[in-house]
């Protein structure tokens, strides 16, 4: 058995944002979670103090809404 040469320990960071699909809507996403690996197992667990410069690789995260597909949206709720 041959251990994952990439597994290097870095956290993978996980942003949360609430979407509606409204034009114009712009969101930003924040910062929740990370995950962990511990022995083989990737855990997902809340962002520590100890995630530092991750933090700040982008300077903005944001979501626009341009042109949502009405149609699509609403047959989904009809259903």
């Amino acid at each position: 058995m041959h251990e994952d040469e990439f597994s290097c320990g870095q956290p993978a960071l996980l942003y949360k944002a609430e979407l509606k699909a409204f034009e114009g809507l712009v969101v930003e996403p924040v910062l929740v979670s990370q995950s962990v690996w511990d022995n083989g197992v990737n855990r997902i667990e809340p962002a520590s103090e100890g995630v530092t410069t991750a933090r700040n690789v982008f300077d903005q995260i944001r979501i626009s809404v341009l042109q949502p597909k009405i149609k699509l949206i609403e047959d989904k709720i009809k259903e």
